[in-house]
């Protein structure tokens, strides 16, 4: 872990890792990055499988776990997804699930004490990690309210485009 990242989880303005399954992720793990950008989030990127190597895994999340801020796991595996379990099983931290093989519904049907998370698309988990730290950092609201108010402008718009171009009305 980075020297900065370590300061900015200890500032607590909520952050996250990104911890993928293996290499082949990198596209979704992309995906993810760029839409925590939109809401300035810091984000650590990690490889560690919980098939191969479970004690690296334990390792990796002892070690984030240890710190003090708040802190959530994303986690991107894909076919039975064994990581997301794992890691939500053994973390104190929020653990979400975003498979790069959607759908994929392996992250649902794990056993107690096992609580990710499910969100399929990148940009709403980006979201939900704003929405969790929303009481800590008032940039993540700030953006939240602001897509809140672009998503009412468009569809606005939109109404009023398919209104025009649509709707017929019988003369009287």
């Amino acid at each position: 872990m980075s020297d900065r990242f370590r300061e900015l989880v200890e500032q607590n303005i909520g952050c996250a890792v990104i911890l993928a399954g293996s290499g082949s992720d990198e596209q979704h793990v992309s995906e993810i990055c760029a839409a925590m950008a939109k809401y300035k989030i810091p984000q650590e990127v990690r490889i560690q499988s919980a098939h191969n190597d479970s004690e690296a895994v334990m390792r990796l999340v002892r070690h984030y776990d240890n710190m003090s801020g708040a802190l959530a796991y994303i986690t991107v595996a894909g076919g039975v997804d064994f990581l997301s379990g794992f890691v939500a099983r053994h973390s104190l931290r929020p653990v979400i699930s975003c498979p790069p093989d959607v759908p994929n519904d392996g992250c649902l049907g794990n056993p107690p004490l096992s609580s990710n998370m499910y969100v399929r698309n990148p940009k709403n988990v980006a979201r939900a990690v704003a929405q969790i730290f929303s009481h800590l950092n008032s940039n993540y609201v700030d953006q939240l309210l602001k897509d809140i108010h672009d998503k009412g402008e468009e569809l606005q718009e939109k109404d009023k485009s398919l209104k025009a171009k649509l709707s017929w009305v019988p003369e009287a």
